[in-house]
């Protein structure tokens, strides 16, 4: 749905032939932004609107009834989806560096990990936590390529908001 009136009326746009479900959605301006949710072949699915009307799949996760939870970009150009996996693995993020032209698949540490918040301080250091929460919180301080235990946080945590270089709230 979207609004050019400030709320008072909304226009809807049919995904259902792409996604199963929407569950998060981040938007550089009115007619370019990313959607995210599961797709019609139940993998963790991104669709990349430039017009604001015309949708079209840009990242499908390899793992099998997995959902992209939760965008986060740190930069115009860097951002992350926290991949949920709802099976058995492999545990991943996916991770953009061209404003969500193209996506990647990059390995969290554990088989399976139904990641649902995902937070970015800067292009480099960053958050993925699980929903599930005899599973570990991880950070990483090289842009998602390796990750390590985050003694600090613990799950479930749904959302990441950075407020400044400084402070980030963790939901």
């Amino acid at each position: 749905l979207h609004s050019t009136d400030a709320g008072a009326t909304w226009t809807s746009i049919d995904l259902s032939s792409q996604l199963r479900m929407a569950i998060d959605a981040h938007f550089f301006s009115p007619t370019e932004g990313i959607v995210a949710g599961m797709g019609t072949g139940n993998h963790c699915t991104l669709l990349r609107t430039t017009d604001g009307t015309t949708f079209t799949s840009v990242f499908e996760s390899t793992t099998a009834g997995s959902l992209c939870w939760k965008l986060d970009f740190p930069s115009h150009d860097v951002g992350f989806a926290a991949v949920q996996d709802t099976g058995a693995g492999p545990g991943t993020i996916a991770r953009t560096r061209d404003g969500g032209a193209s996506w990647e698949e990059l390995p969290l540490p554990t088989d399976f990990y139904p990641a649902i918040g995902v937070g970015f301080l800067t292009e480099e250091i960053g958050w993925v936590v699980s929903e599930d929460e005899a599973l570990p919180a991880y950070r990483t301080f090289d842009g998602g390529a390796t990750w390590e235990v985050e003694p600090d946080l613990a799950a479930p945590i749904n959302r990441f908001r950075v407020l400044d270089d400084h402070t980030v709230i963790a939901v």
